[in-house]
């Protein structure tokens, strides 16, 4: 993965970019339905979006990620250029989006199978904030891939990309993929055991909260060489390597990306990818997001999830 200043200031600038556009939208809904309501929030203002209020980042502001796939949404090299009004002061234009921001917003609107609440959805959203509802959800259609279960779909699309990555001289196996509730439960016990409650929630997930409970997340690792085993050095192998490049076009995104802790909580994770179908990790990489987080509040922007 490249890295850069210039790409942590324009993932910067995104993010933010998002985040403000998400609080004034709810400002101005807010006036609409009452008068007396300002629509101008302030930055301390927090806002909540979805059923269980997911609130945009886990302790403090998005840091910017290490990845740079392609030019932001919102071109940050834009000048400053004035125009004067009536009253003879300058008035700084307002920064346009880039016709992929429309592009793209169309498509978006286009994927009904977008859903971030339904668990049963390949988009449902699950991380510390957001438990699956039920919080004992099991998926009814797994298969066995590899030496573990996953979604029926998930399932037929990561078979595929096992079986690409072998004809690429880059063989992979799976190392984890669904965890019932009550597996989760233990897991998370053994951690919270060993290291005690406030560091296993850094790199485990409580019960109802797992990505893996959903049927739908999976840890990958090489099946040969160097790192076979659930380590950040999976980046630095061939097959490592070849899974980041490629997975998307299976319907897999890498779910918790370089520097986006404060967003996933969750530090990075070269080995677990996540199926959200494949419409939506095109969508997903041709918007350059690099959480489901920030996927999820430019969504449901653009095309709000019924509450």
């Amino acid at each position: 993965m490249a890295s850069g200043q210039p790409a942590r200031e324009n993932r910067t600038i995104r993010i933010v970019w998002r985040r403000w556009v998400l609080i004034a939208g709810l400002g101005l809904a807010l006036a609409v339905s009452d008068p007396a309501v300002s629509p101008s929030p302030t930055p301390s203002q927090t806002f909540s979006v979805g059923t269980h209020g997911f609130s945009g980042g886990f302790g403090g502001g998005a840091k910017p990620s290490a990845v740079s796939k392609s030019p932001g949404r919102i071109d940050p090299t834009h000048s400053d250029e004035s125009a004067r009004d009536e009253s003879g002061f300058d008035q700084p234009k307002p920064k346009e989006a880039k016709p992929s921001e429309t592009e793209h917003s169309e498509v978006a609107k286009q994927l009904s199978i977008i859903n971030f609440t339904d668990p049963d959805s390949f988009t449902v959203l699950v991380n510390k904030e957001r438990p699956l509802n039920p919080v004992n959800y099991a998926p009814t259609d797994l298969e066995v891939v590899g030496t573990t279960e996953l979604r029926a779909e998930a399932a037929a699309q990561l078979q595929k990309l096992l079986d690409a990555a072998k004809a690429n001289g880059t063989p992979l196996r799976t190392q984890s993929g669904y965890r019932s509730y009550s597996t989760q439960q233990g897991t998370y016990a053994k951690w919270v055991a060993q290291y005690g409650s406030a560091h296993a929630q850094k790199f485990s997930a409580r019960p109802g909260y797992s990505e893996h409970q959903t049927g739908l997340a999976v840890d990958l690792i090489p099946a040969t060489g160097a790192c076979q085993k659930l380590s950040r050095c999976v980046a630095d192998t061939p097959a490592g390597s070849w899974l980041l490049d490629n997975a998307g076009s299976f319907g897999f995104i890498l779910r918790y990306e370089k520097d986006t802790t404060d967003i996933t909580g969750y530090g990075y994770e070269p080995w677990h990818f996540r199926y959200v179908g494949l419409d939506a990790a095109q969508d997903y990489l041709d918007g350059d997001y690099h959480s489901f987080e920030d996927y999820f509040l430019a969504h449901d922007i653009a095309h709000p999830v019924a509450q």
